[in-house]
């Protein structure tokens, strides 16, 4: 799908994940460790390698469940990530020239998803462009004071995930296990989500509430559905938008329910607090915080077409 940019301003051509070094992902925990209790934590640390491929490897080499693993969030595979995950027993510190595990130490409750407050991110851009700082400073003064687009990324939707999500969701029966079933649907609910977003971009209500919208963070960033049996509901022209949306991809509220989709409400924009951003020899380096559920590429498209 097309992700629409908030700024008009002139972008340049950029590729990222040119190599793991150049993509550095930096996991902020969402509470301090409590010194005890039967869940130890580790910071895991892996280059070009996938969350689900890691956690792999550590089940085989400590002979312990899958299941018992617990992780906060999914980090890129063309990527130097780090991250905390948590481990029903102790074990044995290592390090190789793609994962290393180091102990924290002990905590009361297992790491689930979700657990964390964002990510820090060290981004290198290659381009062979000439690169105009000031209509890079321009973008970056413009998402400072009204943030970004929380578009779900591109990496969400890869090979066909949507469409196999969109089968499931309109009754087709597919062979998966439930984990697998309730992934594709909840990446039908983004994909969707990111239509009505786009939708708002266009039309230049991003910012600026309309009649009946529904708002987070004190009222000021408006929200979007991710749609479900519990998702609360606008009313007035924000409604009326969110029932075309709902009529273009047949959502009715039985479907919701058969697929038990609780859904909820996400921010429609992303609040920034700094943009670092430099130049390097092949191009533009980048350095900033999201918090959790948004997308480091989301952010480098208002920059960038992005290879």
């Amino acid at each position: 799908m097309q992700y629409k940019r908030v700024t008009e301003k002139p972008v340049i051509n950029g590729k990222i994940k040119s190599s793991p070094e150049h993509f550095i992902v930096n996991e902020i925990p969402l509470y301090p460790l409590s010194g005890k209790g039967e869940h130890h934590y580790y910071t895991l640390t892996k280059i070009n390698m996938g969350t689900e491929e890691a956690i792999r490897a550590l089940s085989k080499r400590f002979e312990i469940s899958i299941r018992d693993i617990g992780y906060a969030g999914r980090k890129d595979k063309v990527a130097s990530t780090t991250q905390q995950l948590s481990l029903p027993s102790k074990v044995e510190e290592f390090e190789t020239n793609e994962l290393s595990l180091k102990y924290l130490g002990a905590h009361d409750n297992k790491i689930r998803l979700g657990h964390l407050k964002g990510n820090e991110f060290d981004i290198k851009v290659k381009t062979s462009e000439k690169i105009e700082l000031e209509h890079i400073n321009e973008i970056k003064k413009y998402i400072l004071d009204f943030g970004m687009p929380n578009y779900f990324g591109d990496q969400r939707f890869s090979k066909n995930n949507f469409i196999i999500g969109e089968r499931i969701f309109n009754g087709e029966k597919m062979k998966f296990s439930k984990s697998k079933r309730l992934f594709y649907l909840s990446v039908f609910q983004s994909y969707v989500f990111n239509v009505w977003l786009e939708k708002r971009v266009q039309t230049n209500s991003l910012i600026n509430p309309i009649e009946g919208d529904l708002t987070l963070l004190n009222g000021s960033v408006v929200s979007g559905p991710i749609f479900g049996t519990k998702m609360k509901h606008p009313t007035g022209k924000a409604l009326e938008l969110e029932d075309l949306i709902r009529n273009e991809f047949k959502i009715t509220d039985e479907k919701l329910e058969s697929n038990k989709l609780k859904g909820n409400r996400r921010a429609a924009r992303v609040l920034l607090d700094d943009i670092q951003i430099g130049l390097w020899e092949e191009g533009l380096s980048f350095k900033f915080f999201l918090p959790k559920g948004s997308y480091a590429t989301t952010l480098l498209r208002e920059f960038m077409n992005i290879e």
